[in-house]
């Protein structure tokens, strides 16, 4: 009785693990990779985030050019898409960004720690026609190296001091 009792309890525990990883949805970036006047480049093609629990880009598709790589991507960009939350990795899997542009998504907010992913090489941010609302103090410590932010057509209510300073 008490060995099928064990053998319960080890099933019942599988059970509960499997249903907690089978509920974590997966976030797929899948890019057109091609030369523009930016670098070599990710569009993002088809990227949707509605929830800020799960936001964390998992794996990267898309066909490279000859001879390039995930590792050669210098600009990212990410139009008209579903976007409500900043995705988190891009720099796990594009580690030589230096140029982001999102624009046209439903975006409120943009964190410190969402920008600390990327390198101290960083030089240009822009999050274009979106809904951020708050630019919090410190927005930029992680990018010593910025060049430009463009943060037109937003819905910015309130700017904290030290945005661009710790």
């Amino acid at each position: 009785f008490s060995r099928n009792r064990a053998l319960i309890i080890k099933l019942i525990i599988f059970l509960a693990i499997f249903e907690v990883f089978n509920n974590v949805e997966s976030i797929s970036l899948t890019c057109d990779f091609l030369q523009t006047i930016r670098g070599y480049s990710c569009m993002a093609k088809n990227l949707k985030i509605t929830s800020k629990d799960d936001r964390t880009i998992n794996e990267v598709f898309g066909i490279h050019s000859r001879g390039k790589s995930n590792r050669d991507v210098e600009y990212f960009q990410a139009t008209d898409l579903e976007i409500e939350y900043f995705p988190l990795n891009l720099g796990g899997f594009f580690n030589n960004l230096d140029f982001i542009m999102i624009s046209n998504t439903p975006m409120k907010e943009l964190k410190a720690t969402d920008l600390q992913q990327f390198g101290s090489q960083f030089k240009s941010f822009n999050i274009e026609r979106s809904d951020l609302e708050v630019l919090e103090r410190g927005l930029f410590n992680s990018m010593p190296n910025l060049e430009s932010v463009s943060m037109v057509h937003n819905k910015i209510k309130h700017v904290d001091d030290g945005v661009f300073t710790s």
